[in-house]
C-alpha cells in the first residue's frame, strides 16, 4: 500500500472535469478569532483570494478571509491542492454536508440530474426503474430515484429529493439501499437536467453524444431537441467547457442567435422553407386575404427563436413582406386574382360603404366579408374599434376624410371642440364619434387634451390608394 500511494504521489494531478472552480466541503469547523473555516480538495480552476464565489446549494455569496493550502497562507491555491477557507459572514451551522464553494457561473442545483452507469460485473441483478440507491459524489450522499432510458438503460436520470449541487463529468458511486452494496458508478452528464421521458429519443441522442464528448454532435442533438436551436450554456455545460469555448468549438456550420442561442445552418434554412410555404399555403387558401395572420404557423414544429430569426431574414431579404402582426409573400395579389363576378360584388360593397356614410353597414360574412376585408386591406375602408362597446365600426376612406373636412370647417385651428360638439357637427352618434375621433388622435388629425381636441393637420387622413 506505501509503494502504490509514493507511486501516486509522483504522478502529475490528472485534470479535473470541472471547467469552474469547485470546492467539495468536506470539513467545517471555527476558530477563535478566525471564525468559520471549511476545507477540501480544489476542482477545475485556480481559487484566488478575491474569487467570486457561493456556498452551494444553499445559494449564499461568501467572500474570504484567507487562503491556506499545506500549513501556508496563499494568495492562489491550485486544483488538486488541498484547501482550507477562511469564510466571513457565514457560521458553521450554515453548512449542510453535501455542501461547496462554487464558481458564480457554474449554474445553479439542481434535483434532477442525467448520468452515464457503469454496473460492476459482480452485481448482477439489473436495476429496476424508479429503484432507490444512494449516490455519492463529491461530499455528498444522498438517496436517488433512478429512471432508466427504455432503449439505452445504461444512461439514466437521477432525481432527488432536495437540490444537490454537481458538475459534468463528475464521478459518482451508486450503493443499494439493504442490503447495503456497492453496485457501481456514474458519470454526471447534466446536473442541471430538465425531467424528461424515458422514451425520448432526442434526449438520448443528447447524454450519448456527451457522454462521448462529441460537443458538434451535442450541439446537433442539443438543437433537434430543441425544436432547431439550443442554449449555448446548455452545450458548454455537457460539453464541460465554458462558454467561450464551446462556440469556438463548433464549426461554422453553426449560427449564433439572438438572446445566446444557436442553429445550425440546415436548421435554418428547413424553418426558412417550411415559414414561406405555410404563408404560401394560407395564400392558396386565402386567394382574395392580402396577408396571412401569424397563426398560419401555429402547426410549424420550430422553436420560437427560430422563427422568429427566419421571419427577419425573409423579410431582410425581400422574400416576406410584413404589417404589424400580418405576414406575405411579396408577389402575392388579391386583387389579381378576382375573377370578374368577384370585382363586381367587391365594386358593389364599396358603393354601399361610401353611401352608407357614418352609418356603418350591417357584417358581412363568407366570400362578401374576404372582399369586405380585401377593401380594409387596399385602403378602401377603415376599420375602427370602439374599444368600451367591444365593436369594430367600418367606413369608406373616403367618408373619414369627408368628416375631418366638416370637423375642421366647424372647428377652425386654433378653435377647440369636445366629444358631444364634434358628434353634433357631424351629425353622428357616441358609439360612432368616440372611434372616430381616437382615430383622428392616432393619426396626428387632431391634438387631444383630457375631452377637448383641436384639429392639427388634416393632411394626415388616410386616403384610399390610386387604381
Amino acid at each position: 500500500l506505501h509503494d502504490a500511494l509514493k507511486d501516486l504521489l509522483l504522478q502529475p494531478p490528472k485534470h479535473s472535469e470541472a471547467c469552474h472552480c469547485f470546492l467539495p466541503i468536506d470539513r467545517v469547523f471555527s476558530l477563535p478569532g478566525r471564525g468559520t473555516i471549511v476545507t477540501g480538495t480544489l476542482l477545475g480552476q485556480d481559487l484566488t483570494q478575491d474569487a467570486d464565489m457561493v456556498l452551494q446549494p444553499a445559494g449564499q455569496a461568501v467572500s474570504f478571509r484567507g487562503l491556506q493550502s499545506r500549513g501556508e497562507e496563499r494568495e492562489t491555491v491550485h486544483p488538486a491542492e488541498r484547501t482550507a477557507v477562511n469564510l466571513r459572514g457565514i457560521t458553521a451551522t450554515d453548512i449542510q454536508s453535501g455542501s461547496a464553494l462554487c464558481a458564480t457561473d457554474m449554474g445553479a442545483p439542481s434535483q434532477i440530474m442525467d448520468a452515464h452507469l457503469e454496473m460492476l460485473p459482480t452485481h448482477e441483478k439489473p436495476l429496476k426503474h424508479m429503484q432507490d440507491l444512494r449516490v455519492l459524489f463529491g461530499t455528498s450522499s444522498v438517496v436517488g430515484q433512478v429512471r432508466l432510458m427504455k432503449s439505452a438503460t445504461d444512461f439514466v436520470q437521477l432525481r432527488f429529493k432536495k437540490p444537490v449541487v454537481s458538475f459534468a463529468g463528475q464521478k459518482a458511486i451508486l450503493r443499494q439501499l439493504s442490503p447495503a452494496a456497492t453496485i457501481g458508478a456514474a458519470t454526471i452528464l447534466d446536473p442541471q437536467a430538465k425531467p424528461t421521458r424515458s422514451s425520448d429519443p432526442h434526449r438520448l441522442a443528447v447524454l450519448k453524444a456527451a457522454q462521448l464528448r462529441d460537443n458538434e454532435a451535442l450541439a446537433r442533438a442539443l438543437i433537434a431537441s430543441g425544436g432547431g436551436c439550443a442554449r449555448l450554456s446548455d452545450i458548454s455545460r455537457l460539453a464541460r467547457l465554458k462558454e467561450e469555448d464551446a462556440r469556438s468549438a463548433l464549426d461554422e456550420s453553426f449560427v449564433a442567435l439572438e438572446r445566446g442561442l444557436v442553429s445550425s445552418s440546415n436548421d435554418i434554412k428547413t424553418a426558412k422553407e417550411a415559414l414561406l410555404n405555410a404563408i404560401a399555403a394560407y395564400h392558396l387558401k386565402h386567394p382574395l386575404r392580402r396577408m396571412a395572420p401569424r397563426t398560419a404557423l401555429d402547426r410549424l414544429q420550430f422553436a420560437s427563436p427560430l422563427l422568429q430569426h427566419v421571419e427577419e431574414r425573409a423579410v431582410a431579404d425581400g422574400q416576406l413582406s410584413r404589417a404589424a402582426n400580418m405576414l406575405a409573400l411579396p408577389d402575392h395579389d388579391p386583387v389579381a386574382n378576382l375573377n370578374a363576378d368577384q370585382r363586381d360584388a367587391m365594386d358593389k360593397l364599396e358603393d354601399q360603404f361610401r353611401s352608407a356614410g357614418l352609418d356603418a353597414p350591417s357584417a358581412h360574412t363568407g366570400d362578401e366579408s374576404d372582399l369586405m376585408q380585401l377593401l380594409i386591406d387596399t385602403g378602401v375602408l377603415t376599420a375602427l374599434h370602439n374599444i368600451a362597446l367591444k365593436q369594430t365600426l367600418i367606413f369608406h376612406t373616403e367618408t373619414i376624410a369627408h368628416a375631418a373636412t366638416l370637423l375642421a370647417g366647424a372647428f377652425p385651428k386654433p378653435k377647440s371642440f369636445t366629444t358631444s360638439q364634434a358628434r353634433t357637427a357631424l351629425g353622428t352618434s357616441r358609439r360612432v364619434i368616440v372611434p372616430l375621433l381616437e382615430h383622428f388622435d392616432s393619426l396626428g388629425v387632431t391634438t387631444r387634451q383630457d375631452d377637448i381636441r383641436q384639429i392639427e393637420d388634416l393632411n394626415l387622413v388616410s386616403q384610399p390608394p390610386a387604381p
